[in-house]
This record gives structure tokens, C-alpha cells and sequence, in this order.
């Protein structure tokens, strides 16, 4: 009795998980699951066809396959989040299946998970040796761990494997330069297409191997990150870099690599290209609250609020967080709540973060959300209690003219 009652049991439960190695082709996955995602959905629960197809499914392997393509195409509309859970179904049905694996370290990346990525960037090399893919995205993950000499390797790895093409070259001599090897990122330069990136990138090659040090470069970083002048601002760059160069304590490395980000936002007028610098420090440093609030607001200025919030949830995670961390890592994870639509975690956020101390951050955030309730009284209040918290920026000036304040000089405090 109790064999036959194991058996329903397992009848009920559906195939078991396959340890077998396999990956398949564009062929295999071109079936009910591959299907095109519009828009960026909000459930990562699949189609009724696609739906039907896996509940089909006769052997755990078909099944993993299903599940795969579905998070393939869920990733292709960039919806990352809802094909990760398809992914870890996939690889719990086939624990040996290399296409997700793959994908899922992809994912886990493109998510900033990457100590999970790691995980499977290992596992996606051990099932496929000679896979030049496999060794340029676990590069990536390694990079954005910090682990430069092990990113190098692999992207020298996957040229060995898939030969050396501009993308490959460009990537070793990026791990180059962040390594401080300039002279041999200078040797390899020349087989660069002539892009307008590679440009930029070789400039400042050259810049940094023209840089002449006088010992007190460090010093000057340590001070300069409050300069409002461009030209001092890429002297300031100038010094950070090479004081990162020549520093070993990981937390210093970090503090360098802030101010070297605050002054690339000034003389570059770029708050893109330099975001690296913050997700560096993070991975240098990565139980202080204030480089994860740092990175959560730079992903806020280029509307990664997804990647900000999970960055704003990492620094309240620190153990012993500063009341002052904490104020302004509460008003920047309400602001990320607010761009997702979650109202009512943004608001409890900025009256957590408002209780603490006000700032310029958290009455801004909270105007924003009474003005979004019809409270236009409630929001002028605020936003002026922002202007005159420090606040000058050009969309907090319009918001007041909105509701009726042409000169916040003359408004009382």
C-alpha cells in the first residue's frame, strides 16, 4: 500500500528533475512559450498557450525548456524581474540545463544580483568550456564585483575561444585601465574601430598616461568633492584616479572613486558615464549604507528606479546605519517607490525620512505626493520648506510656479 500510495503521490506532483546535461538550439525553443512580449508585464505568469503547453509537458526536461523560453522572451521585452522566477523553474526541473543557466546568470546580472549571478556564471563555465559567451558574461559579474584580474582572464578567455573582435578588444583594454596598466591598454589600442566610444576611451588612456603625480594627489581627492568649476573638476578626476591607482585599502579605494563620480557629473555634464565609479565603491565597500544610497540616487538620475530602490533597501539593511544614512536613504527609497507607483510606501518612507530630520529630499518627495492628492496648499508648503532646505533645482523652481510661487525668495520660511 504505501508503494502504490508514493506513486500517486508522485503521479500528482509531475516529473521529477533531470540531472541530464543538455542545451538546446533556436529549433527546441521555437515552440508555444516563445512567444513576443508588447509591453514590460507586471505578472510573470505565462500566456494561456504557453500555460497549457507546460502543464502538457511529459518529462521535466520539455518542461524546463517551456519555462526557458517563456523567461527568454519575458527577457527580450526587458522584464528581467518576471523572467527570473521561469528561470529558477527551469533550473530546478533540469539542474544541468546550460541554456538556463545561462540566462539566468544574465538575468541575475542585469538585475544587480551578482554574487548570485557568480553562482551560475561558475556552473554556466563548468557545463561549457569552450563557450566564449559563457566566459564573457561571467567577465561581466566579476567586473562588477571589483574582481578586475579574474575579468581580464576571461575576457582574454572567450578571445582565446571566439577570437578577438572590437567588443572583446575594447572590454580587456577597459579591465586594463581599471587595473592601472596603462601601458599595456596603450599597446592594444590601435586594433580599436575608430567609434566614437573608443575615441573617448582612448583620450583618456592617453590623459592618464600623461597625468605627472606630485604625492599629493590623495590629499586633494579627499577635499574636492564639493568644486563647481569644470577645469577643477578634471583635475580633481585627475588626482582621484591616480590615488585609486596606488591605494590598496578597498576603502579608500572606494571614498576615491565618489568623489571622482561627483566631479565626472560636473565637467562632463554626464551623470551616465561615470555611474561604474559608484557601483565600484559599492563592491569595494559594500557594508557602508551611504555608497548604496550614493548609487541609488545616481540610478534615480537616470530612471533606473527598480535597480534604485533595491540599492536604497540595501543601505537601511546596514547594520548600525547613522540616523543621518538613514534619513536620506528613506527619502531615496520613496522616491524609487514613487516612480513604481507605489504610493503608499513612498509617502511612509518620506514621513519616516522627514521625522528624522527634514531635507530637501523628503519635503520635495512628500509636496510631490500631496500635489498628487489635489493638495495644492499642502504641496507649496513643502516644496518651499525644500527651496529653503537648500533646494535649487530647475524642476523644484517650475513645480512652484505651478502652484503659484514666482519668486520662493519671498515666500516666508
Amino acid at each position: 500500500m504505501i508503494v502504490v500510495i508514493a506513486s500517486l503521490l508522485a503521479a500528482v506532483a509531475g516529473p521529477t528533475a533531470t540531472q541530464e546535461v543538455f542545451r538546446v538550439g533556436p529549433a527546441e525553443m521555437n515552440g508555444p512559450c516563445a512567444l513576443k512580449v508588447p509591453d514590460r508585464p507586471s505578472s510573470d505568469e505565462p500566456p494561456a498557450v504557453c500555460a497549457t503547453a507546460i502543464a502538457a509537458a511529459a518529462n521535466p526536461k520539455d518542461k524546463a525548456i517551456l519555462y526557458f523560453a517563456w523567461a527568454y522572451s519575458l527577457n527580450e521585452a526587458g522584464a528581467g524581474v518576471q523572467a527570473l522566477p521561469n528561470l529558477d523553474k527551469a533550473v530546478a526541473l533540469a539542474p544541468n540545463f546550460a541554456n538556463a543557466i545561462h540566462e539566468r546568470a544574465y538575468t541575475l546580472g542585469d538585475l544587480a544580483f551578482y554574487d548570485r549571478a557568480l553562482v551560475d556564471n561558475d556552473r554556466d563555465v563548468e557545463l561549457s568550456p569552450q563557450s566564449a559567451d559563457a566566459y564573457t558574461e561571467r567577465a561581466f559579474t566579476r567586473h562588477k564585483l571589483a574582481n578586475f584580474e579574474g575579468a581580464l582572464a576571461d575576457r582574454q578567455k572567450a578571445a582565446a575561444l571566439g577570437g578577438m573582435n572590437d567588443a572583446r578588444a575594447a572590454g580587456i583594454i577597459d579591465e586594463l585601465m581599471w587595473l592601472g596598466r596603462y601601458d599595456e591598454a596603450a599597446r592594444r589600442a590601435p586594433s580599436l574601430a575608430a567609434t566614437d566610444e573608443n575615441k573617448q576611451a582612448i583620450a583618456e588612456l592617453e590623459r592618464r598616461r600623461q597625468f605627472r603625480p606630485d604625492g599629493k594627489e590623495a590629499a586633494r581627492c579627499a577635499l574636492g568633492d564639493s568644486v563647481d568649476d569644470r577645469a577643477a573638476a578634471q583635475k580633481i578626476i585627475d588626482d582621484c584616479t591616480w590615488a585609486f591607482d596606488h591605494e590598496a585599502n578597498p576603502t579608500k579605494r572606494a571614498e576615491f572613486l565618489t568623489t571622482r563620480y561627483v566631479n565626472a557629473v560636473i565637467a562632463l555634464q554626464d551623470r551616465r558615464a561615470h555611474i561604474p565609479d559608484l557601483e565600484t565603491a559599492v563592491a569595494l565597500d559594500p557594508t557602508n549604507p551611504d555608497h548604496h544610497s550614493n548609487l541609488g540616487f545616481a540610478y534615480l538620475g537616470v530612471r533606473h528606479s527598480w535597480a534604485a530602490r533595491n540599492e536604497f533597501d540595501r543601505a537601511l539593511a546596514a547594520p548600525a546605519i547613522r540616523p543621518k544614512s538613514k534619513m536620506i536613504a528613506l527619502a531615496g527609497r520613496g522616491q524609487a517607490r514613487a516612480n513604481l507607483g507605489d504610493e503608499a510606501g513612498a509617502f511612509a518612507d518620506g514621513k519616516a525620512s522627514f521625522e528624522i530630520e527634514a531635507s530637501a529630499a523628503n519635503t520635495w518627495l512628500l509636496g510631490d505626493l500631496m500635489f498628487g492628492k489635489g493638495d495644492k496648499q499642502g504641496a507649496k508648503k513643502l516644496w518651499l520648506a525644500s527651496y529653503h532646505l537648500g533646494s535649487r533645482d530647475e524642476a523644484l523652481i517650475e513645480k512652484l510656479k505651478s502652484v503659484g510661487v514666482d519668486d520662493p525668495e519671498k515666500e516666508p520660511r
